[in-house]
């Protein structure tokens, strides 16, 4: 016994010694100097990588990616960090160094497509990009204070949403208006929504190249973005603003499409605004200074790297300085090529083309701008509604690896009984329901029990929607809505809109709480409930079939248990009742959970809106921005008076 326990102590002894040897060398120059070079190697692929692949987790919803790319995002800095400061604490001098040096902290930067991963991280470089600050927040006020009157500048009967007019939103010039601290006013420079849709040239006429809006529309997402921005700032818009915009909302002609086009686009500008830098880049002369930088490393790599080929500097150091500067001119490269076909250039052309008349008459330059703004290289977001459902997550327990990302804060916090269901495309019908039940708006929202006394199906329902918290409310229909998938599944529109919008508010709840008017804690705590509820009740339950029978009978059995699951199942047996009629019954789960989509829309935490925006956003998120735009609030559901609408979407 002894001599094992002696026998360990010399292996440790041992290990110690040879890591202690191990990090002596580490301290030498020929040790430093091979650090560096093997550090090279990684930083170029991690680049490369980054380069290639970074742009897609805002489009796509694989957590593995997530993982990946985070950690590639994260080691890709420490590393670069980390040589540089091997460079600068080296005893001894080498000539590569200072250009290796050079060329990293060019990357650092200068780089605009790498977007920082959260707002967190955001506000650390923003320290830094000090000029970003100062052109947000001067822009910002002065959008802020232009608004504040904007409204007075029209006459309020004489307002077209369809034409534009009496429009005057701000899309650029607006710092040539201030002058000695006077208020904002309408000059040439300054290019507005009304001056954008008055414009008679060709390529933004609507009997020419533009009659399907889309290109003065880039310009519209812009100047709503603007104003989304305030909110960010602290700064609010007069009543008559908001009034103006829920106009244009209502009376858009080209119907559901064209808004959440708007949207989409507006709420790329706003992320870009968070974690990119384009807001710096695009602002007035400052791209002309970035195409500068771009054409000297371009050619200030080409020249070395031909030089570190000559015969006679062939070696390892100038192999790897190689490598590093084609890492970096190829990812400028590549960012510069997205710049040029990034909604802020289409924006900045076409406003360069109103203000020019010479723009306007040559058929070479509008089929470039044409050609340019019709372009779209990757899709603002992933177009996609993720899915969540109790019935088939519950008993679902994470593996471990998955929990380190989680804890970290870069993916949503692992629990059991969380796991996604494939993703849903985002369906035309499903955007026409939501949209219809917006614009059917007029004064208050209700939580779906509008929809419920259309459908004449109040008196036996609405209990359901007057739940404690509207957790629970969610939760109780999602299950509800899951019992009649199984028991009278059809093919219809209707069909698709609720099954939908159940699995996405069911997944708001256990993934993006705070994207939903409970409070998170109280959220996480009810669907925490939820799941332990479920696994105790459908325990041994192998198939939808068994667990859907078992649902049946809990909700059948007449007993004193108070829980979610319970009304849920209830609530099931009620629309079942109407078995007879599954049109009926899919027509009025639609139009409820429209309905409650767009209830749960408003929001004063737009601070959580912004950081899913980095993760690819939500739908509920362009629903935010078109309430927030109209000034639309939820009001307590015991304090709603009756809402009353003409008729429902679907008729």
């Amino acid at each position: 016994m002894r001599d094992l326990q002696g026998s360990r102590t010399v292996t440790v002894d041992q290990t110690i010694s040879k890591a202690t040897e191990v990090g002596k060398r580490l301290q030498t120059p020929e040790g430093m100097l091979g650090q560096i070079e093997f550090f090279v190697g990684p930083i170029a692929f991690l680049l490369l990588f980054l380069m290639a692949f970074g742009s897609l987790r805002r489009r796509n919803n694989n957590t593995m990616l997530k993982v990946v790319l985070w950690a590639a995002y994260t080691l890709s800095g420490y590393l670069i960090t980390y040589t540089l400061w091997l460079m600068c604490d080296t005893p001894f001098h080498n000539p590569l160094f200072s250009l290796r040096t050079t060329f990293l902290m060019i990357f650092l930067g200068s780089s605009n497509s790498f977007s920082s991963y959260s707002l967190k991280d955001d506000e650390q470089w923003k320290k830094y990009a000090w000029q970003h600050i100062v052109t947000f927040m001067g822009t910002t006020k002065l959008t802020s204070e232009y608004m504040s009157s904007e409204h007075q500048l029209s006459d309020p009967c004489n307002l077209d949403p369809i034409q534009m007019r009496g429009y005057k939103y701000v899309v650029r010039g607006e710092e040539t208006g201030w002058i000695d601290g006077s208020p904002l006013k309408i000059t040439d420079e300054i290019v507005t929504v009304e001056k954008m849709w008055a414009c008679q040239g060709w390529l933004l006429s609507s009997s020419g190249g533009d009659e399907d809006c889309k290109l003065k529309d880039i310009c519209l997402s812009f100047s709503l973005y603007k104003l989304l921005a305030l909110r960010f700032c602290s700064y609010s818009l007069p009543k008559e603003a908001h009034k103006k915009l829920w106009k244009f909302i209502r009376n858009e002609e080209n119907g559901y499409e064209r808004a959440f086009r708007v949207i989409e686009l507006e709420l790329s500008f706003l992320f870009d605004s968070f974690y990119t830098k384009y807001p710096i880049i695009f602002q007035s002369g400052c791209w002309k200074l970035k195409l500068m930088e771009i054409s000297l490393l371009f050619i200030g790599s080409l020249v070395t790297i031909v030089f570190c080929f000559l015969p006679y500097n062939m070696n390892v150091g100038f192999l790897l300085t190689s490598l590093i500067l084609t890492a970096c001119t190829c990812v400028e490269l590549l960012q510069f090529f997205l710049m040029a076909f990034s909604e802020w250039a289409k924006v900045l052309l076409l406003c360069k083309y109103i203000r020019t008349n010479s723009w306007q008459e040559s058929k070479r330059i509008r089929k470039l701008i044409g050609l340019i703004c019709r372009t779209q290289i990757l899709k603002p977001w992933e177009r996609k509604l993720r899915q969540y459902t109790i019935l088939e997550s519950h008993g679902y327990t994470p593996p471990r690896w998955i929990c380190i990302p989680a804890k970290a804060g870069y993916i949503h916090r692992v629990r059991r009984g969380k796991k996604q269901s494939p993703p849903a495309k985002l369906s035309s019908e499903v955007k026409r329901a939501v949209f219809h039940s917006l614009k059917s708006y007029t004064g208050v929202l209700e939580n779906g029990e509008a929809s419920l006394r259309l459908n004449k199906v109040a008196g036996k329902l609405s209990w359901a929607c007057r739940l404690e918290t509207q957790t629970r409310v969610i939760i109780a229909w999602h299950v509800a809505t899951s019992i009649c998938e199984h028991e009278v599944r059809i093919s219809d529109s209707n069909f698709l809109v609720a099954t939908i919008l159940s699995k996405y508010l069911a997944y708001l709840v256990a993934f993006s709480p705070k994207l939903l008017p409970d409070c998170p804690d109280d959220t996480e705590y009810v669907f925490d409930q939820t799941i332990l509820q479920s696994r105790e009740l459908l325990e041994g339950c192998k198939t939808g079939e068994e667990r859907i029978r078992k649902l049946e009978e809990f909700g059948k059995a007449v007993d004193d248990t108070n829980s979610v699951i319970k009304w849920g199942a209830q609530l099931g047996q009620q629309l079942l009742k109407d078995k007879k009629d599954p049109a009926f019954i899919w027509k009025v789960l639609a139009e409820f959970w429209a309905e409650l989509m767009v209830y749960v829309a408003p929001s004063d935490d737009a601070k959580a809106h912004a950081e899913n925006l980095a993760i690819g956003g939500e739908f509920v998120t362009h629903l935010w921005a078109l309430v927030s735009h109209a000034d639309i609030k939820r009001g307590p559901p015991a304090e709603q008076p009756t809402l009353k609408r003409s008729q429902s979407w679907s008729n």
